[in-house]
């Protein structure tokens, strides 16, 4: 008996060991993948930026659109609202033109925003990297939970099988 509880410590301590580089393993490789998220989506930013006033146009007709949608306006709706013609809309909206200081105030006042909100960036998806490596902890987790009490239970039958064959 004595022999055999030995046998399964170290059978036991094994798979802890096994299980503890496994884990080790796996967590390093998460944080690299997030890593990688966040380096992809900081070149991703940096190449928006190169042109500047680019940058800007695009960004000012997503926070145009997006603030529209959310009004529940149309393009013509919109535009009756601040005074432009529905092209213009378009147009700002497509980011081929960029309207003057007076227009921008106008569509503002028309979305009932104020005017930094149309220049405002897109937040970044930290939150988003968060939750995906809470999520991928927890699954690591819960695999190696199982993974434990499985050998440690094939392990125990094994070895309250040897003790079987040993006591005939």
């Amino acid at each position: 008996m004595l022999n055999t509880q030995f046998t399964f410590n170290k059978t036991f301590w094994k798979i802890i060991k096994k299980l503890h580089n496994y884990t080790c393993l796996i967590s390093i490789l998460t944080k690299q993948i997030v890593s990688q998220l966040r380096i992809s989506r900081y070149y991703y930013q940096i190449g928006k930026k190169t042109n500047k006033m680019a940058y800007v146009r695009e960004l000012f007709a997503e926070n145009l659109k997006k603030n529209r949608k959310k009004c529940g306006f149309s393009q013509e709706k919109l535009a009756e609202n601040a005074e432009v013609s529905t092209h213009y809309i378009s147009m700002i909206e497509m980011a081929r033109n960029f309207p003057k200081s007076e227009v921008i105030e106008r569509l503002a006042n028309a979305l009932n925003i104020e005017v930094h909100e149309l220049f405002l960036a897109p937040r970044t998806n930290e939150d988003e990297l968060n939750k995906l490596h809470k999520a991928i902890i927890s699954d690591i987790k819960r695999t190696v939970s199982e993974s434990i009490v499985t050998s440690i239970e094939t392990a125990f039958d094994r070895m309250t099988n040897s003790d079987k064959t040993i006591k005939k």
